[in-house]
């Protein structure tokens, strides 16, 4: 931006009509009596107004957001307490199951996706996936349940008799 026949930068404007007049009152009253200044304020103040306008509004939280937050975090808070049994004498924290299928699912994703939930309940783990736009989904949640049942067989043995996977978003293409 460039200054304007009276002297006065443009930005300096810009800085008053996004900051509010009291940011600079020197400014400001030399403003209010230079026509320049006062032609420059008023189109930039009507530029501006969407987005004053948009500022003064709260954004909504999407539906469902809160859920899927807490479903995600809950997936690695398991219930106190909560255990499988796997030999006479052995168990293991619900917590560690839901670990071990967490890193095991987003290892065979490869990056061609991302897990958005991981919990356990009635002798299953359930998953939850976001897919890259373009990607077999089916085929990627095939090698997700395989995998994730291969890792919790292989650290820590029985422990769940089926894993459940579940696309439920789909991810933009990467740009390039």
């Amino acid at each position: 931006m460039t200054a304007l026949p009276c002297g006065t930068p443009a930005a300096e404007l810009l800085r008053l009509t996004a900051d509010g007049r009291e940011a600079d009152p020197g400014l400001a009253n030399h403003a209010a009596g230079c026509p320049h200044c006062t032609a420059e304020l008023a189109a930039l103040d009507a530029d501006w107004s969407g987005v004053r306008e948009a500022a003064r509004e709260r954004p909504r939280t999407p539906p469902g957001l809160a859920d899927r937050a807490l479903g995600a975090l809950s997936g690695v808070r398991a219930a106190p307490g909560s255990y499988h049994d796997i030999a006479d004498g052995v168990r293991v924290a619900d917590r560690v199951v839901v670990l071990i299928a967490r890193r095991a699912a987003a290892d065979a994703l490869d990056g061609l996706g991302s897990v958005r939930d991981v919990h356990t309940g009635q002798n299953k783990v359930h998953i939850g996936l976001a897919v890259r736009w373009g990607v077999a989904a089916d085929t990627l949640a095939e090698r997700v349940r395989t995998a994730v049942l291969a890792a919790l067989a292989n650290q820590v043995g029985p422990v769940v008799s089926a894993v459940d996977v579940q696309v439920n978003d789909v991810l933009p293409p990467p740009f390039g």
